[in-house]
């Protein structure tokens, strides 16, 4: 029982050692829901370390973001797809991050009732975090004009989706070319990125 208890033990610091090493190596954070998890192995490609959990909603938010490494590197938010994001999640998230971390929003397509007051919630706490940059990826608009980058429940991402909002997001956090340049990427939101030739 003993030696059970320190393998458990011993397996819990791995992953946790594991997940150090992950955000020492990551250039931003993203936290999500299944939408984003399907987009998960592109954006740790680039360098961004991924919480995304099926069913998520946006009042763990919140919570999902203080426990990440106090290290000033920005946050990429996507969820509001399997409930409101509304002012109040707002309100949480603003003490994690205003004048800790840059943000960038990615509203959220989903045939849901709420999918509308969503995204209008989220444009308005993108433009009302104090000392914070910003940025907004509108997935709402991209994905409604371009239905084949989703599968049929018109949410969840086919890899031509995945690579698509992938993109849009590395523009927003200012990763411009990344994988065509052999340095070191770092991200800064809001840096202007030139258009692919």
């Amino acid at each position: 029982m003993l030696a059970a208890a320190i393998a458990i033990s011993s397996v819990g610091h791995v992953q946790a050692t594991e997940r150090q090493a992950d955000a020492d190596r990551s250039v931003a954070y993203a936290i999500g829901d299944s939408v984003l998890l399907g987009a998960s192995a592109q954006l740790q490609q680039s360098g961004i370390a991924v919480d995304a959990v099926e069913g998520r909603q946006p009042a763990r938010l919140a919570r999902a973001v203080a426990k990440l490494p106090d290290d000033g590197k920005p946050l990429v938010i996507h969820l509001g797809t399997n409930g409101p994001f509304s002012h109040r999640t707002c309100l949480a998230l603003q003490p994690h991050v205003e004048g800790e971390r840059d943000v960038v929003f990615v509203t959220v397509r989903a045939p849901r009732p709420w999918t509308r007051k969503t995204n209008t919630a989220i444009r308005r706490c993108s433009k009302n975090l104090e000392h914070v940059d910003a940025e907004l990826v509108p997935w709402h608009r991209i994905a409604g004009v371009r239905p084949e980058l989703t599968y049929s429940d018109g949410i969840h991402l086919r890899s031509s989706g995945a690579k698509i909002l992938v993109e849009e997001i590395e523009r927003a956090l200012g990763l411009c070319g990344i994988h065509l340049r052999n340095e070191e990427p770092t991200a800064q939101v809001g840096r202007d990125c030139p258009e692919p030739a």
